[in-house]
């Protein structure tokens, strides 16, 4: 595991605790970088937000106007994506409905296959009328910025947001020192998941510093106008989600706070940042079930912030 609490961008704590590997010993460091899993979401987001601000891409126009070469409803706006309000079916988790999804992440899969099955399946309800996560409305965002920009996922990420931010240790490709995932949830013992093939996803890799830059840099304005920012942290009201874009919105300790948390076979992660001071927490660890992170989250928030002044 390793933790870090920040302040725009001012490291108040970073540590490393147990292994990133535990075949060779190695100890986990405060810049191990892990698995990010679905906080990509908030990298997309932001993508397509700058696209939104350049005048390159409507938030409000139908998803079919940009990937014509697929059956997408065409009541199927951009922005339901954003919002996880569109009505795709989840592609990495209705088996029913995707059940070559077990082949894809192992094996690996063309985008061009996956937009189809995930424009191809059944919607869960009618657009815009309710909030469902699904992880197909970031692929199709993802899709979608390949589209307009005429780049790679990886290569946008890099030009305009990983390296305009110095950001060195966040990436879309695996690094050589990464945290290896391991599996602990049926046995006595850690045993190393399994990868799932990158081309079945989009996905980010990054230490806990590189996150909490990102959300500086975010709450500074540097990546998104400050006005757009607060559309991207704003849930819709119609319908009533906990979704924004990128984030999911709620309050903690009364106070407003933007988080999203990521997890695959032995990777857990949660990203937060509070919206009135810029106050952040990360939490990235590689041997947990990913439905506990939140609530450790919290724990750690809560003891930190016990006193008014703490963060």
């Amino acid at each position: 595991m390793a933790v870090e609490l920040a302040k725009q961008g001012s490291i108040i704590y970073a540590q490393g605790y147990g292994y990133a590997d535990l075949s060779d010993c190695l100890p986990t460091q405060s810049d191990t970088p892990f698995q990010l899993a679905s906080i990509t979401k908030t990298f997309t987001a932001a993508a397509i937000l700058q696209q939104q601000s350049t005048g390159v891409l409507d938030l409000d126009t139908p998803v079919l106007t940009y990937l014509p070469a697929y059956p997408f409803d065409p009541r199927i706006t951009v922005r339901m994506l954003l919002n996880q309000i569109s009505g795709l079916a989840d592609y990495l988790n209705d088996y029913a409905l995707f059940p070559q999804t077990a082949t894809w992440v192992v094996q690996g899969v063309t985008e061009q296959t996956v937009l189809t099955a995930i424009a191809q399946a059944p919607l869960q309800f009618t657009p815009g009328s309710e909030y469902q996560y699904s992880d197909s409305n970031y692929f199709v965002l993802a899709c979608i910025l390949e589209a307009v920009t005429s780049e790679t996922y990886s290569d946008y990420l890099s030009m305009k947001i990983l390296g305009p931010l110095g950001l060195t240790h966040t990436s879309t490709t695996q690094p050589l020192a990464a945290a290896l995932p391991y599996d602990v949830s049926a046995i006595a013992y850690p045993v190393e998941a399994q990868i799932l093939a990158p081309s079945s996803r989009f996905g980010v890799w990054s230490d806990v510093q590189g996150l909490a830059s990102f959300d500086a840099a975010l709450f500074a304005g540097q990546v998104l106008p400050d006005a757009q920012f607060m559309e991207m942290v704003t849930p819709p009201s119609t319908p009533t989600s906990p979704y924004a874009m990128g984030w999911f919105r709620g309050t903690l300790l009364n106070r407003p706070l933007a988080w999203h948390t990521g997890g695959l076979p032995g990777v857990a992660a949660f990203n937060g940042l509070f919206l009135d001071d810029g106050f952040s927490v990360t939490i990235l660890m590689n041997a947990v079930p990913s439905n506990a992170i939140t609530d450790f989250a919290q724990q750690v928030v809560q003891a930190i912030c016990a006193s008014p002044t703490a963060c």
